[in-house]
């Protein structure tokens, strides 16, 4: 990769700067490849999780337990989507989707043995968000350095380790939007479907039937953003840990040639 044509600049950033980036990332950048994979990957998932629910009367535990568990896989594609952008805009869907069947299995892989983790840390109290700041970085490890699975969580921990309190905030504020996203969804839907146009609560209620169609959709609607965020907080840490700022700087004053070497 050529860090001098990053969409960025690659310099330390603060941590409401890097969700800032995220949501206009998201806009402007991503823009209609996000809202194309959100349609199609993201929202079908979500219909048949209720369809589970309305229809086979899944009980609404199982059915956000599926969703939460489902999700991090989900999130593959926007990674190396939003990893690919960040030096070649013009990153076709299918080429981002080519890449994530790629690396599929050392991802399930990753993820796996990262869930195993979980289990066994929320046997703790502070078990449970021990692991998940302590392994935040494992997709773009796997996904985008493309380690192998055990390798990626040494990588991630090794990343976290440097950051640990910047990434607690950082992981408050993942599920303090996915929660903002659930609620705006399922208050928007209702407010169209139940007061405007007098539907009824034909997709479900959240508070009545503690799932709906709505939250649903919502909760997966923010897997791009907390993903993109994550991926430009990566960014932040390879920048303070491996320097890539200066790295870009060097680069600057090499000449073509000298740059075409291999290093």
């Amino acid at each position: 990769m050529n860090l001098q044509e990053a969409r960025i600049v690659l310099r330390p950033r603060a941590p409401a700067e890097v969700w800032d980036l995220a949501l206009l990332w998201c806009v402007r950048v991503g823009g209609r490849t996000i809202l194309r994979f959100m349609v199609r990957r993201l929202w079908p998932v979500a219909v048949v999780l209720y369809l589970l629910h309305a229809v086979l009367e899944l009980h609404p535990a199982w059915v956000w337990l599926l969703a939460v568990t489902i999700a991090p896989v989900l999130q593959g594609p926007f990674t190396i989507l939003a990893g690919t952008q960040m030096f070649a805009p013009d990153a076709s869907p299918n080429e981002t989707l080519a890449r994530f069947r790629g690396h599929l299995g050392a991802f399930i892989g990753a993820l796996l043995l990262l869930g195993l983790a979980a289990l066994f840390g929320s046997l703790l109290v502070v078990g449970l968000p021990i692991v998940m700041v302590a392994y935040a970085f494992v997709p773009e490890a796997v996904l985008l350095e493309q380690m192998k699975p055990l390798a990626a969580l040494a990588r991630a921990h090794r990343i976290a380790g440097a950051m640990v309190g910047r990434l607690i905030g950082f992981t408050a504020l993942r599920l303090l939007f996915t929660l903002y996203f659930v609620f705006a969804a399922e208050s928007l839907g209702q407010f169209l479907f139940v007061f405007t146009l007098q539907f009824g609560s034909v997709c479900g209620s959240l508070i009545e039937d503690k799932v709906s169609l709505f939250a649903l959709l919502g909760f997966f609607a923010s897997i791009p953003l907390t993903a993109t965020a994550r991926f430009l907080e990566y960014v932040d840490a390879r920048t303070r840990l491996d320097g890539w700022d200066l790295q870009v700087r060097f680069m600057a004053l090499m000449t073509p040639t000298e740059r075409g070497r291999p290093s």
